[in-house]
């Protein structure tokens, strides 16, 4: 599991433990050893003072069936609303290492996993390496902006030149609160 965090989620005042971690996955996004695709997997723990539970998970990959993008190195942040973010990096036959952010806003579905953006792209290839697979540092980090607890900040990694990487800091802003349509009393 990569960059653990626990946050309390100030609309349900619970806690949970946030999480993720990147695995080998089929075309249906299920971890399996003769996958053909990297995948990140993000948890949400629940019942931390107890038996800790599972509320949800999801997984971020690629579903097609000809080139998919491989998604590594992802790490997760859940902000004060309960909405989670992920960024990670990401590559396939088409594209070279850049990075890619996805989350879950707390009104989806459990699990769900949003379409993943392409935050900074590379034109370039990373090929240190002279034979098998080539190394990627474990550089992927979000953390919540304390100043108002709602957006993130992600601290990501992708290939800035040809055999060189970089990391990137990317502001990630939440969506508003939602808007107050009635109060009671109506003024004080």
């Amino acid at each position: 599991l990569f960059a653990a965090m626990i946050k309390k989620n100030k609309i349900t005042g619970t806690s949970s433990l946030w999480t993720a971690h990147s695995n080998e996955v089929n075309s249906s996004g299920v971890s399996s050893s003769s996958g053909n695709r990297n995948g990140v997997r993000w948890y949400e723990v629940g019942n931390l003072t107890t038996t800790p539970t599972l509320i949800q998970s999801g997984t971020l990959f690629d579903p097609a069936s000809t080139n998919p993008v491989g998604y590594w190195f992802g790490s997760v942040a859940a902000n004060g609303q309960g909405h989670m973010f992920l960024g990670c990096s990401s590559a396939g036959a088409a594209s070279h290492a850049q990075i890619s952010i996805s989350g879950h806003l707390n009104d989806d579905a459990p699990g769900v996993t949003d379409a993943p953006v392409v935050a900074q792209t590379s034109s370039t290839s990373y090929n240190v390496q002279t034979s098998g697979t080539q190394r990627w540092g474990d550089y992927s980090q979000l953390t919540v902006d304390p100043n108002n607890d709602q957006d993130v900040w992600a601290f990501q990694e992708y290939c800035n030149a040809t055999n060189s990487w970089m990391v990137r800091a990317i502001k990630l802003m939440a969506p508003p609160p939602a808007a107050v349509t009635s109060a009671s009393p109506a003024s004080v």
